[in-house]
């Protein structure tokens, strides 16, 4: 049980519970904005073909960048591929960090998933779920 401080913070901050719909209506959602955010608009100047290679470049640079990380654990490891699977705009933020930003980026992806795994838990419990 955590302390009344704690949540009422998860409460008010981490969870919207206005957006908490039928499964099937949140998966739609969440379906919905992933495709949007991966979808490269080109810019009128380069071609289709172009816009693919850079992303396909930005992908592997970012995948070597987080690979040559030492000490991730596979959590915080997971939660960054899939920070970077949600929005390419990640990708390019963490190949502009230091390696020991990075470093603390990752942990705070694993942290952020292990604090909204347990808010959504709480939330289910209070639902009586």
């Amino acid at each position: 049980m955590l302390p009344p401080p704690c949540d009422e913070f998860l409460t008010k901050h981490l969870v919207d519970t206005s957006s908490l719909t039928s499964p099937g209506e949140n998966s739609k959602k969440k379906s919905d904005t992933t495709e949007r955010k991966m979808t490269v608009t080109p810019s009128p100047s380069k071609s289709t073909s172009e816009t693919g290679s850079t992303l396909k470049k930005l992908i592997v640079e970012s995948m070597q960048a987080l690979n040559a990380l030492e000490g991730i654990d596979g959590v915080a490891y997971s939660k960054a591929v899939e920070r970077f699977h949600e929005d390419y705009m990640w990708m390019e933020l963490f190949l502009q960090m230091t390696e020991d930003r990075k470093k603390d980026w990752c942990q705070l992806m694993s942290i952020w998933f292990l604090i909204s795994n347990l808010a959504s838990s709480r939330l289910l419990a209070q639902a009586g779920l």
